[in-house]
């Protein structure tokens, strides 16, 4: 899998440059399907977040776009005789994660800090302990791919 680059706080930058839709998507230099993507929060290659940074210039985009790689990994070291359980009802709607998501993460797939804050709220919504969790960072080169980090919310 190739690299993806997540840009953070993309509607902060979408609102500060006051136009329509398509006009933003002209000024960026990417199509209007990109620009639905990462309103999402979808990652782009590098040819887009390029194409992207030089349309900022362009606009006179005065603060730097912040760009994450996925560079941390979870290990999980549960306690398989104890089984724990939290009711969904009671947790924050915000703090959920897809099952595919936490498929990904169990097969040691990289994620940004970013979602490393989501990831810690959930593992404490499902009742794990900080003993029982690491969330480590990674070398450049990294096999596994990416956590779909755009999916973590449930509909």
């Amino acid at each position: 899998m190739g690299e993806c680059y997540y840009i953070r706080d993309f509607s902060r930058i979408e609102r500060s440059a006051g136009l329509g839709c398509h006009q933003f998507a002209v000024k960026l230099g990417i199509s209007y399907a990109t620009l639905r993507r990462l309103r999402r929060g979808q990652p782009v290659s590098l040819k887009t977040l390029l194409s992207i940074k030089g349309g900022l210039r362009k606009l006179k985009y005065g603060r730097p776009v912040r760009v994450e790689l996925p560079d941390r990994v979870l290990r999980l070291t549960l306690a398989e005789n104890r089984v724990r359980f939290n009711r969904i009802e009671y947790m924050n709607p915000s703090d959920l994660i897809t099952a595919d998501v936490l498929t990904q993460l169990l097969e040691g797939h990289a994620f940004t800090r970013t979602f490393a804050q989501t990831l810690r709220a959930f593992l404490h919504g499902i009742v794990v302990t900080k003993e029982e969790y690491s969330i480590e960072k990674i070398n450049a080169g990294h096999r596994k791919g990416f956590v779909a980090e755009w999916k973590h919310k449930p509909s």
